[in-house]
């Protein structure tokens, strides 16, 4: 029998989606239960939870295990789902987020996370009195954990009247999108919601309305010929100057360089949240590039008939299939269920290629930026049916980590898994790692970093020391494009330095990231006179700041370049995405917050010394992870030349060391 802490002999679990943050709390102080874990990816519910509950409920850490486990059971994952590729091979399948192993649906998350508990379980020095479980699947998992343990275990319900905070939970979320769905779109009135507008919004049927009443939504041309390249990329504020013209966050100078090479370069833009469609349509009409919008090509019908397909989708899936003695069956079957509109919507590629080679748009080449998501398994399945003529070129959205999962496919998939004909890198050093986790050398080739130009723009030298108080130690956040990371970094950041002296914290979100909907949920926490928000750019910010704390972010690499210490902050929720992990003595890691001052003050003790030195031992990484631009690289992207990795100096390690909580 494994023994438990002082909870007594029954450990709780709870359901997530039953109660909000403070039905949590009373339900834990009425049980008396004074210790907990989370098992779940949904940051901001943690936050919130932690926030409420009374100082004498802790909850333990997990992400020491999660880290672990995640490193152990990472190739065992790609493995199982090549098994199940091999199994369910085509469109409707490599159009799923299975099949690509999107990190982003939490399929792996979850395994680990609960892979994490059974270590706490079976190490039995400290059990939590409550197991927390954002999913059904997981909550199953706990309980087969205990119940083989011989550990006993009840359930934690909501009190009465709390239940209904699971309408503002994301299965709620999507329950109530579902019913809208149903009604039709009408054209806005003056006095709708700011909520229902933003929905509104992503509606195919309005999106289509408001072309019809624009001039610029007319009969798209045809665009076709040898030199006739089409990028697919995002829009939103980013792609427009002051003065109105286009500029691609994407590709930086690519679209250039091969324009004066004498190439004709289009547009197939997706409109992001954050920038209503209307104002797109009318900035993209003035701005002087040819940019087509899919909702130029896509017609209602085609949405409902994907939608039926996604409904119908089953794939072949064991009931007996495990990972790391965790039964994986409902996991998967979970995430099925989860992401039917999403899989709806990436069945959309194949009706779209198919209008757009009926209307004449049959490029020669097509260049999107990649990360393996299930759009690009669809986008190249349609475009190898209906553009045949047409070559595909991936260009590696900085992922650089081996933990991006959606990156790597399965020794089996090659061949079968529709893929680019060519990705190219940012640099040798994830040419490199792409080629060791088993890419084919013809297939990635080390390419420039097109969106970091800017970094090769300053003059070498000693890296400049900041200005102002020499014993004030400046600490930048930077966080990756999810809320729920941002959320996590910047608590723990707070926690670290917020209201301590000789330190001041400066937040700098992803653009992506709403600012408002961090500081709603972090609340007083953020209320400290050495913490505040910046949307000043990296290369303002960077020179001015001694340390960096960052999780999923490229400016890991921006900081090498400033002399700036990155410090990668380990996640109690998700797996770790770490950038620097090809170069793991670049960088310190850290887990809480005591980790966090410890590296702080070596940093500190450093001094201008250390930061020339850390600029002088980072100038070679940068320069093998975000490479300078040069005419060459063009070619590259055309499928010209031999692929190869170049001699950049380092070689990526295979795996990094597993972080401590202080310097790496």
């Amino acid at each position: 029998m494994y023994r438990v802490g002082a909870e007594g002999t029954v450990i709780a679990i709870a359901d997530q989606r039953e109660m909000d943050s403070a039905a949590l709390a009373t339900a834990m102080e009425r049980k008396g239960l004074s210790s907990w874990i989370y098992l779940g990816e949904d940051t901001s519910w943690r936050v919130r939870a932690e926030a409420a509950l009374p100082p004498g409920i802790r909850r333990l850490s997990l992400a020491g295990q999660l880290d672990q486990v995640s490193q152990d059971l990472r190739q065992p994952y790609l493995e199982l789902i090549g098994t199940l590729s091999a199994r369910n091979s085509g469109f409707s399948w490599w159009s799923s987020e299975i099949a690509a192993k999107n990190p982003y649906t939490f399929l792996f998350t979850r395994i680990c996370l609960l892979a994490a508990a059974r270590r706490l379980v079976e190490e039995g020095s400290t059990l939590p009195g409550c197991m927390v479980c954002s999913t059904p699947a997981i909550a199953r998992g706990a309980r087969e954990i205990l119940g083989c343990r011989g550990i006993a275990h009840g359930t934690l319900h909501a009190p009465p009247g709390s239940r209904l905070a699971h309408l503002a939970s994301p299965p709620g979320r999507a329950a109530l999108r579902s019913f809208m769905d149903r009604f039709p779109v009408l054209p806005p009135a003056g006095n709708l919601s700011p909520l229902y507008r933003e929905y509104l919004d992503t509606r195919l049927e309005y999106r289509r309305y408001i072309l019809g009443e624009h001039p610029a939504g007319g009969t798209p041309p045809p665009f076709y010929g040898e030199k006739a390249v089409l990028f697919l990329t995002w829009i939103d504020g980013r792609n427009f100057a002051p003065d109105g013209s286009y500029r691609d966050p994407n590709f930086g100078p690519l679209p250039r360089l091969l324009a004066e090479k004498g190439y004709s370069v289009a547009y197939l833009g997706r409109v992001l949240p954050t920038l209503p469609f209307r104002a797109a349509v009318e900035k993209l009409a003035g701005c002087g590039e040819q940019v087509y919008l899919p909702e130029m090509f896509l017609e209602p019908g085609d949405r409902a008939s994907c939608r039926r397909a996604a409904a119908r989708f089953s794939p072949t899936l064991p009931v007996d299939v495990s990972l790391g003695e965790i039964p994986v069956a409902g996991f998967l079957r979970e995430v099925v269920e989860e992401n039917r509109r999403v899989h709806a919507e990436t069945l959309l590629y194949r009706p779209l290629v198919r209008r757009m080679a009926e209307s004449g748009i049959t490029p020669a080449r097509i260049i999107h930026t990649c990360e393996g998501h299930s759009w690009e398994a669809a986008l190249a399945w349609a475009v190898r049916e209906y553009l045949p003529g047409t070559g595909i070129t991936g260009y590696d959205n900085v992922t650089f980590s081996r933990m991006v999962t959606s990156m790597y496919p399965a020794p089996g998939e090659f061949g079968t898994r529709p893929l680019p004909d060519r990705i190219v890198t940012n640099g040798p050093l994830s040419c490199r790692v792409l080629r060791r986790e088993g890419w084919p050398p013809d297939r990635v080739t080390a390419g420039c970093g097109l969106r970091h130009t800017y970094l090769w723009d300053r003059p070498g030298g000693a890296a400049a020391v900041p200005p102002g108080d020499p014993g004030l130690l400046r600490v930048l956040v930077a966080t990756a494009i999810g809320l729920g990371d941002a959320v996590e970094l910047v608590a723990k950041a707070v926690e670290a330095f917020g209201g301590v002296p000789g330190y001041q914290l400066v937040l700098k979100c992803h653009p992506l990231v709403s600012i408002p909907e961090v500081k709603g949920i972090l609340g007083d926490r953020l209320a400290r006179e050495n913490v505040r928000f910046s949307q000043d750019p990296l290369d303002r910010l960077l020179p001015a700041s001694d340390l960096l704390l960052y999780t999923y972010t490229t400016v890991c690499f921006e900081a090498l370049r400033y002399g700036v210490a990155p410090v990668f902050v380990l996640s109690e929720n998700s797996v770790n995405m770490d950038k620097l992990d090809g170069a793991p003595h670049l960088r310190h890691a850290a887990t809480d917050a005591a980790g966090l001052r410890r590296i702080a003050e070596e940093i500190r003790k450093a001094g201008p010394a250390g930061r020339a030195a850390r600029e002088a031992a980072g100038l070679g990484a940068v320069r093998d992870a975000l490479a300078p631009v040069t005419g060459e690289c063009a070619d590259l992207f055309l499928g010209k030349g031999t692929p190869g990795c170049g001699d950049a100096g380092g070689s990526a390690a295979p795996r990094a060391e597993k972080p401590s909580s202080g310097a790496a």
